[in-house]
């Protein structure tokens, strides 16, 4: 009975995710489609098109940032047999597999490529889980700060919500804190026991490289907006435009069905652009978006692959 009701909470959850990822890419075509005219008629320059492919490669070079964090996690968790190079290198060829529906193929590509190494199931799953409990974290803070921060983003969302978000994001973060190692003694031991030594100031440092990867986000979307609008977003609105970025996020990664956030992501950044550019213009910036994103993910993957591939070559 149990195993039948979490699969109909899995099933219902995965429907509602594809039917939101449904909704948000009906919306951007709607659009799309009344814009039409407008987004074709667009062409960039010589400078545009040189800002674009920086972004590009700027994308591609933060992915080093999540594997360099997973790599301390690795470390936190007790696996000392890894070495920059191997986390980098197997990050970068895992990491496109999240384009795959499920959210979870990336993860999975990792632990596979990781258990071949010889590295510990139990250090690859407590990785895994840290990581996203990270991402999660660093992001959140981000998006309630920054909207908070943006008197247009108060005005729309109203500062009551965004103090209710933050406490709620602060009793979250303590219930975990406190239920989380008792569940985890009683139903996994083994991991409770690798985790009875580690340090959680640890954990900062790889917190610390997540700031630095929404950080490069963040600011690829600025220059994005440079290139669709022809000038910066207003210094008033900075704030704001980090936490969306950064509230977009969250909500694609925690939206089953949406392999990378697909659709919901360009959904809630199409929302919070609405009112401070034209719609053709917020299509643009949305658009090249995700563009520069999924064309940064290819380069960080050919990248580490050529890399691994080199190495394999060379140790023949």
């Amino acid at each position: 009975m149990k195993i039948s009701n979490k699969l109909s909470t899995h099933l219902l959850l995965h429907t509602l995710g594809i039917l939101l990822v449904l909704l948000s890419l009906g919306y951007i075509g709607t659009l799309l489609w009344s814009q039409r005219e407008v987004i074709l008629a667009w062409r960039p320059d010589a400078k545009d098109i040189s800002i674009l492919l920086f972004s590009i490669m700027s994308y591609a070079a933060s992915g080093m940032l999540l594997a360099k964090a997973w790599h301390e996690l690795l470390l936190w968790s007790g696996e000392v047999n890894i070495s920059n190079a191997d986390t980098c290198s197997i990050y970068g060829r895992s990491q496109i597999a999240k384009y795959i529906p499920g959210n979870i193929a990336q993860l999975v590509g990792r632990h596979v490529i990781g258990r071949q190494r010889g590295w510990s199931h139990i250090a690859l799953v407590i990785s895994s889980t840290m990581e996203m409990v990270s991402l999660l974290f660093v992001t959140s803070i981000i998006a309630i700060i920054g909207l908070s921060l943006t008197e247009v983003a108060v005005d729309r969302l109203s500062l009551p919500l965004l103090t209710l978000l933050a406490c709620g994001l602060l009793a979250g973060i303590m219930s975990v804190l406190y239920t989380g190692p008792r569940i985890v003694k009683h139903r996994w031991p083994e991991i409770a026991l690798k985790l009875h030594n580690c340090s959680t100031i640890s954990l900062w440092k790889t917190s610390f490289f997540h700031i630095l990867f929404f950080g490069v986000s963040g600011l690829i979307f600025f220059l994005i907006g440079f290139v669709v609008l022809g000038q910066p977003f207003p210094p008033s609105l900075w704030p704001g435009v980090f936490g969306l970025v950064a509230f977009a996020w969250v909500v694609g990664i925690v939206t089953p069905g949406a392999p990378s956030g697909i659709g919901v992501r360009e959904g809630v950044l199409a929302l919070g652009l609405v009112n401070i550019t034209t719609t053709s213009e917020m299509l643009l910036i949305v658009g090249l978006f995700r563009l520069v994103t999924v064309s940064g993910d290819i380069v960080f993957f050919l990248a580490a692959t050529g890399f691994s591939y080199y190495r394999t070559s060379s140790s023949a």
